[in-house]
């Protein structure tokens, strides 16, 4: 769940649009935001990362402390 709360923090502060987000992804809107209260799966994390152009090892070095 915190990789989830990363991402959703990351979208918020840079003014991301999580509806684009969503329909290019096929993730869930509702994951995208805060409060996040659904983690998002392996897969799901991944196409947003795609998306988003930003590894996810990016968010893991925030979390993984």
């Amino acid at each position: 769940m915190k990789m989830t709360r990363a991402i959703a923090g990351y979208i918020r502060k840079k003014n991301k649009n999580a509806e684009e987000i969503s329909k290019a992804t096929g993730v869930k809107k509702e994951k995208l935001l805060e409060p996040v209260e659904q983690a998002l799966d392996g897969e799901e994390l991944l196409r947003v990362c795609a998306y988003l152009e930003i590894s996810p090892e990016v968010f893991w070095q925030k979390v993984g402390k």
